[in-house]
């Protein structure tokens, strides 16, 4: 394949887009993912082959979901179902240079690095584990994550207007290109402009069952995720996952948030593709969408990925 092709994974986290990215690349398709020697995600309990994701393209998605909706939000914390809507059915309002603020700066640094009391001596209480998935330890000064968003360049408003600009462009010209990554959910009316105008861009859209997609996220991102058992009562959060400070929310709002971008994917004709992962890593089901993946970009990809997943 030598025409221009570029696709956007979008899904809830935790519901398998690193899987599908993966089959993707047996199909020869390509993502910077990480290549530079700043910062790396690594593989861990919860994904052993990797999340094959472009850490600054992760970063940058971080920053357009706070400069869209409030300083308050992420992937893990939904904005309103309203607010997505609007910004999906109003594109001229999704101008960055409008929408982020002229002195916009955010890093993780000793002002904005929260640490609950005696986390390190108390891991399990917070984060439900016995190590650090939250990331927290890792931001104090020499850790990896410390100063992260300056390391890539996405602190401040002209270095997102670049590396959207940089992204964008990526997405308009590279052939068999894709672009994984969950916090896509809430940050695609940034791109939908461009998905719209460019036929070269499909998007493929994953979903999962809301019982084992609700567990899976407690398990990364804290056990008390959508309750309103707070790990500190000041600042009324239940997880402070990379930092990101996540308040108490019904977990029906934040999946009808999740599905507003579903319904607005599902009217890119034959340029979108539903992809079910529970079908997809189960063996009566496993082999029709994994057909589905291959007519939709005209690839073969490797099916023994999905035995692999199983074992």
């Amino acid at each position: 394949m030598n025409i221009k092709l570029s696709v956007l994974i979008v899904s809830p986290p935790r519901s398998g887009s690193s899987l599908v990215a993966q089959l993707l690349e047996s199909g020869g398709f390509t993502s910077d993912k990480v290549n530079t020697n700043k910062v790396s995600i690594n593989p861990s309990d919860f994904n052993k082959n990797g999340y094959n994701e472009d850490v600054c393209f992760t970063l940058l998605n971080d920053q357009l979901i706070k400069c869209l909706y409030g300083k308050n939000f992420s992937f893990v914390y939904a904005p309103n179902s309203l607010k997505i809507k609007f910004f999906f059915e109003n594109i001229n309002f999704t101008d960055l240079k409008k929408i982020i603020p002229e002195k916009y700066s955010y890093d993780i640094n000793e002002k904005t690095i929260f640490l609950p009391q005696n986390y390190e001596k108390t891991l399990k209480k917070y984060t439900g584990l016995d190590w650090d998935v939250w990331g927290l330890t890792r931001m104090k000064e020499k850790g990896k994550w410390y100063k992260v968003y300056s390391k890539f360049k996405v602190s401040t408003k002209k270095e997102l207007l670049n590396k959207f600009q940089e992204f964008s462009e990526k997405l308009q010209n590279k052939k068999k290109y894709y672009l994984k990554d969950p916090r896509l959910i809430f940050s695609l009316p940034i791109f939908w402009k461009q998905i719209k105008n460019e036929k070269s861009i499909k998007v493929i859209f994953i979903e999962r069952n809301k019982k084992d997609t609700i567990n899976s996220m407690r398990s990364h991102y804290g056990p008390r995720l959508f309750t309103d058992q707070f790990i500190d009562q000041n600042m009324k959060i239940v997880s402070n996952h990379f930092n990101y400070m996540i308040g108490s929310q019904n977990v029906n709002e934040y999946f009808e948030s999740c599905q507003i971008t579903k319904e607005f994917i599902k009217t890119l004709k034959e340029n979108f593709l539903i992809i079910n992962y529970d079908n997809l890593v189960t063996e009566k089901y496993s082999a029709n969408e994994l057909r589905n993946i291959e007519n939709f970009l005209n690839i073969e990809i490797d099916y023994d990925l999905i035995n692999k997943k199983k074992r």
